[in-house]
């Protein structure tokens, strides 16, 4: 269908070149525009087995220097806020990222990896939930492969903030999150 569309596009306007925005695209949809079109340009993915031009971030080295100043800052049980989808820039930052502890000897624990929406911004429930079950074993920082992520991130602490806050002072005064 791709192929098709593509080609019936190109047949009433031909183009010299393609800006393709690649974000979520496959190694194969990408194939599929390039036969049709051969200057083409993959911005923000990039696919290093296909004889194609991208343009794309630094992806490693952005979550490595953030590993890296948060080891720096002291923190060392550290957690991964990972997209519950894949994609070549969060693969990027992951790798990136745990480069950066391995190098100081950190592991992140199993469980203090969670999952949360790339691309809605709003306090996630099964978030919630997994942080609710360990309210005083929880690392003491965060790195989040997306910038929504971080802010459903804040979304749920505040949720939880104030469900906390709505039941006793002694409950509050235990909080996991209190100094």
């Amino acid at each position: 269908m791709l192929k098709k569309e593509l080609t019936r596009l190109e047949q009433e306007q031909a183009s010299s070149t393609i800006l393709l925005l690649g974000t979520n695209l496959t190694p194969e949809q990408i194939s599929i525009v390039s036969t049709i079109q051969r200057n083409l340009v993959v911005l923000d993915t990039c696919y290093e087995t296909l004889n194609i031009n991208f343009i794309v971030m630094n992806n490693v080295h952005g979550a490595y220097l953030a590993g890296k100043h948060l080891i720096e800052l002291g923190q060392s049980e550290i957690g991964y806020i990972e997209s519950n989808s894949r994609m070549y820039n969060f693969d990027m930052r992951k790798k990136g990222y745990l480069q950066s502890l391995s190098e100081h000897g950190i592991e992140i624990k199993k469980e203090n990896v969670f999952s949360l929406s790339p691309t809605m911004i709003f306090s996630q429930d099964v978030f919630i939930e997994k942080i609710k079950k360990r309210t005083y074993n929880l690392p003491t920082a965060l790195f989040c492969e997306a910038d929504y992520m971080a802010i459903s991130l804040l979304l749920c602490f505040m949720h939880l903030y104030y469900l906390i806050q709505s039941l006793d002072d002694k409950v509050f005064e235990s909080a996991w999150f209190h100094d």
